[in-house]
């Protein structure tokens, strides 16, 4: 629930910096499947003052749980795309004929099952239904869930030749493009314009630790992009504004190869991790987002341009630490990280149960503990980051 300095707020892990910034914050026990009209959050939110009226604005992952969208668009006024919408939105399908449509790269990809538009609206041979996926050699060949967010459950295909694995309806096979992995967000506007707001690195296996090769480590920027980028991703807008009647936020996957080319990877129609690099960097995501839905009542808030930033000499990074073995946060430990400076350190476990009792929290290994935050010339970000991660892990185990 936005649109308040004290949102009401429901996260899957209800950290300390929400809990400390909302009216409410709501831990979510499990993540996906049906909800029915009984929903145990709904009344906490309506007791804490919601109202239909109430604006909601969708975090990651609300892409891949359309029953929660749906479920919220009846009680309250979600400022995003409807359960019917986001199926399109989160179509590999449909990806494919946006990015042809605008004249933007898209890797060789393969399905199996139905489409979720319609397929007279997918050029043929575009995209193949195969079982088995493509032939041949396939180390360069990912296998990617349909819904997947954050890099979770991505995978390298395993074999020499692609009838050694097969790919579910779940799930679907793309090559592998090599190059920068890039976070582009945008706004789509009430009165059909495409705003650009900024664009960003992310980390890579090789820059940052992390449970698996393809998840979300972190991002820095703001980075630039090119004249011909910058066209690209205002016609892909257009398009997708054109075949969805989305509005507001509109985030972008690209891989940018060696020449310079931009590869669609996939599209998110809701707040993205990378956005944080924007707000650091003097850009407000979510005021562009409430006036593409005419929501501000003080329009002075917000940019007088809502102007794309143009990236300078300060440079900005976050990223995610992952638990590097089992971690057994202490009340302790917790209160050691809480006293960490916040311009460096956000995301902080909160506690658990109350002062009386000697509660902890185990972070599993792999999971996420936090996040490390640094600027400043972009030469210095991950050695700043990597010192960061370093304290506040050390926090964890002494």
């Amino acid at each position: 629930m936005a649109h308040s300095p004290h949102p009401l707020v429901v996260d899957r892990f209800a950290d300390h910096d929400c809990r400390k910034t909302a009216k409410i914050c709501l831990e979510l026990d499990h993540w996906g499947g049906l909800l029915d009209s009984e929903w145990h959050v709904l009344p906490q939110l309506k007791a804490a003052g919601a109202q239909p009226s109430s604006p909601v604005l969708l975090g990651g992952g609300t892409e891949n749980w359309p029953e929660l969208v749906e479920l919220l668009h009846q009680h309250f006024t979600v400022l995003g795309p409807t359960a019917r919408q986001l199926q399109q939105l989160r179509s590999p399908e449909y990806w494919q004929t946006c990015a042809r449509a605008a004249g933007v790269a898209f890797p060789e990809t393969h399905w199996k099952g139905a489409s979720a538009v319609d397929d007279g609206s997918i050029e043929a041979g575009v995209m193949r239904e195969s079982a088995e996926g493509p032939a041949g050699h396939i180390k360069d060949w990912l296998i990617k869930p349909r819904r997947g967010a954050g890099g979770h459950g991505i995978g390298r295909v395993n074999g020499y030749h692609a009838s050694l694995q097969s790919v579910e309806d779940s799930h679907y096979w793309q090559r592998r493009i090599s190059g920068r992995s890039l976070g582009v967000y945008c706004n789509l506007t009430s009165d059909g314009q495409a705003e650009l707001l900024g664009a960003t690195e992310a980390l890579s296996a090789e820059q940052w630790p992390g449970p698996s090769e393809f998840i979300y480590r972190g991002s820095l920027g703001p980075i630039s992009l090119s004249d011909s980028q910058r066209l690209q991703i205002n016609q892909l807008c257009r398009v997708i504004q054109t075949t969805s009647r989305c509005r507001g936020w509109l985030q972008f996957d690209f891989i940018e190869d060696a020449a310079g080319v931009l590869w669609l990877l996939e599209l998110n129609p809701r707040w993205a991790a990378g956005m944080e690099i924007l707000f650091l960097a003097g850009i407000n995501p979510v005021a562009h987002h409430c006036r593409a839905w005419q929501t501000s009542s003080d329009p002075a808030s917000f940019e007088s341009s809502m102007a794309t930033l143009s990236p300078g000499d300060t440079h900005f990074a976050k990223a995610v630490v992952y638990a590097d073995r089992e971690l057994t946060l202490t009340r302790e430990r917790i209160e050691r990280l809480h006293s960490l400076p916040p311009a460096s350190f956000a995301d902080l476990p909160s506690h658990v149960g109350s002062r009386s009792e000697p509660a902890t929290r185990v972070v599993s290994h792999g999971e996420p503990l936090l996040t490390v935050r640094a600027s400043g010339p972009s030469s210095s970000l991950l050695e700043q980051l990597t010192q960061l991660r370093e304290t506040a892990l050390m926090l964890c185990r002494s």
